[in-house]
């Protein structure tokens, strides 16, 4: 035991908390989960944030019904363009950060995230097993 670095093995692999009503641990974990939580939430943002900037989604065209004219949001299926790989390096980059917090396929909130990506990834069959999925659950 004298040659392992058993600090560094445990910053790496975690240890058992052997007494988890102790103030101490409920203080740190409530700190870090609030951490943790803030953490994915940025990466959610941000993943957004680009896949909006790339499919132009945020763009919404104007629709003319009696006169009066209403935002049409993009669908991302009919409206679907297709990124260029060296454009959609910085979303990957993202997704897999956040892949190292969350599972992302299974995360709340990153379904549009996800059928982007499949899509973009030419994951057709995933992209319409996620539809169908979604379907299924609602």
């Amino acid at each position: 035991l004298s040659k392992i670095n058993t600090n560094e093995l445990a910053a790496f692999f975690g240890k058992k908390v052997s007494d988890k009503s102790d103030k101490e641990y409920k203080k740190n974990q409530k700190k870090y989960k609030e951490q943790k939580s803030s953490v994915i939430d940025a990466l959610k943002a941000k993943l957004n944030a680009i896949k909006t900037q790339l499919s132009g989604a945020g763009k919404e065209e104007d629709e003319e019904k009696g006169g009066d004219k209403k935002k049409k949001k993009k669908d991302p299926i009919t409206d679907f363009v297709r990124v260029p790989k060296d454009d959609l390096k910085e979303f990957e980059d993202v997704y897999k950060q956040l892949g190292e917090w969350v599972d992302c396929e299974k995360a709340k909130g990153l379904f549009e995230v996800n059928l982007f990506y499949n899509l973009q990834r030419g994951l057709i069959s995933k992209a319409l097993a996620m539809i169908n999925d979604k379907i299924s659950a609602n």
